[in-house]
């Protein structure tokens, strides 16, 4: 009679060496895969700002002018209303057109649609909804009588470097391709004098990671009202150049008034050609003026 073999076991030794070597393994994959979904992510990014250029640029063609970058002060619409059916979004835009484009008066199926082109997916994915409290980006909100909700974004329009004011504050006098639309100033692509090709139109926002839809019963900041919501210069325009408004380094930085992204080191932009590119965070601000700028007569930027 024979007697079987007792079966052999892993060691412990044995068994933590394949543990160690699986731990390698995953730590190098994990970078490769993380490179490929930036790489995706910043794929997409681009193509959001191409379609909201171009939907820019098909508004010009059908009304011969860019979009206003608000409608009016109060309960008026932005630039992001105003080109959805330009973006095959006109179901939305008409739910607006409907109330006479007053953005608080509009149905929560506008001002809350979830619209995947006006998010960068390196920071968020829609929905991304702001609440009724955050209802604008100043200090003070609005009576509660008259906030809504309304959704964010991750881009904005560039309305210039505002080198004769100190904020956003005093959009009126925007030097950049968009300008305020209930004072008559909406710009055309022949006033735009430095060429399309050198002029930024739409970039990513830079919104500092403490106020990303941060509630105003918690901290009286803002900086991510709704991107629909005229009443909210900061939420969907920004500044570059200039003597303050460098491009936002870190997602910390305090001024919600810069362009900026969760991109490594880098800022993507639409520019007024419909064309699209990517910009260093350390651009010199002289560059960045001159494409801020519409008219500004600067030399032709080729710093990325």
């Amino acid at each position: 009679m024979s007697l079987s073999r007792p079966r052999r076991g892993f060691t412990l030794i044995e068994l933590l060496v394949v543990i160690a070597i699986i731990a390698v393994l995953v730590g190098l994959l994990l970078p490769a895969v993380q490179k490929v979904r930036e790489a995706a992510a910043r794929t997409q990014c681009l193509n959001n700002l191409k379609q909201l250029s171009l939907g820019a640029h098909n508004y010009h063609d059908a009304r011969g002018a860019l979009p206003a970058n608000r409608t009016a002060d109060g309960n008026g619409v932005t630039w992001a209303v105003l080109i959805l059916p330009y973006i095959e979004q006109d179901n939305v835009f008409r739910l607006f057109e409907q109330t006479g484009l007053r953005f608080r008066d509009a149905p929560a199926a506008a001002r809350e649609a979830a619209i995947k082109t006006f998010f960068c997916p390196s920071r968020r994915t829609a929905p991304q909804i702001v609440p009724a409290t955050e209802d604008r980006d100043g200090a003070v909100p609005p009576p509660a009588a008259t906030r809504q909700s309304g959704t964010a974004a991750d881009y904005a329009t560039c309305v210039g470097d505002q080198h004769n004011s100190t904020g956003l504050g005093g959009m009126d006098a925007s030097n950049g391709a968009f300008a305020r639309g209930d004072v008559g100033l909406r710009v055309n692509l022949d006033g735009i004098k430095d060429g399309t090709s050198n002029t930024f139109f739409i970039g990513e926002k830079h919104v500092n990671r403490d106020r990303l839809l941060r509630d105003r019963s918690v901290s009286p900041v803002g900086g991510d009202g709704s991107v629909f919501n005229a009443d909210g210069i900061r939420s969907y325009s920004r500044l570059a150049g200039g003597a303050n408004w460098a491009l936002a380094r870190t997602t910390d930085d305090p001024s919600n008034e810069k362009f900026g992204s969760l991109h490594s080191g880098v800022v993507n932009f639409g520019m007024g050609d419909g064309s699209v590119r990517t910009f260093r965070t350390s651009v010199p601000n002289a560059t960045l003026t001159a494409l801020a700028t519409r008219s500004g007569g600067e030399p032709n930027p080729s710093a990325d």
